[in-house]
């Protein structure tokens, strides 16, 4: 719930209005700025998985990243998110994400689901590759 024009209470919903390209953007009178981006939850599909900074997606629009240890429900709220029961891969074994996987969620508006830290019984130089691979994505992506 949220505050409305002349302080009537709105759901999110009444909000955002869908326009073809299939971004929502924000009704005039909702405090979001004109031309704001939202992102389309319903229209979430893979886009890659990466690696290394060189194979990342374009840094452009708006970039959700899920970062937190191995095991944590990183991708279980991706698909909560998304309403999609496997778009982003879950598992009962810790460590199973390896790589970045990013999401498109239309536009420019993308999810990042990034390897997990701490439980995974994995070599400690795979642990290290994630380490940096994390740190790249953190302190490289504006988005």
């Amino acid at each position: 719930m949220g505050e409305g024009v002349n302080g009537t209470v709105v759901s999110m919903d009444s909000k955002f209005r869908q326009v073809p390209s299939g971004v929502y953007t924000p009704r005039q009178g909702t405090g979001a700025p004109e031309g704001a981006q939202v992102p389309s939850w319903a229209q979430a599909a893979f886009i890659l998985s990466a690696t290394a900074l060189v194979h990342f997606p374009p840094d452009e629009g708006n970039e959700i990243a899920f970062v937190g240890r191995s095991n944590a429900g990183k991708a279980s709220a991706i698909n909560a998110l998304t309403k999609r029961r496997s778009l982003a891969r879950t598992s009962k074994t810790p460590g199973r994400t390896q790589q970045i996987n990013f999401f498109g969620l239309g536009g420019h508006c993308r999810l990042a689901d990034l390897p997990g830290y701490g439980y995974a019984k994995v070599p400690l130089h795979l642990k290290r590759h994630w380490e940096k691979l994390v740190d790249s994505y953190l302190r490289q992506r504006l988005s």
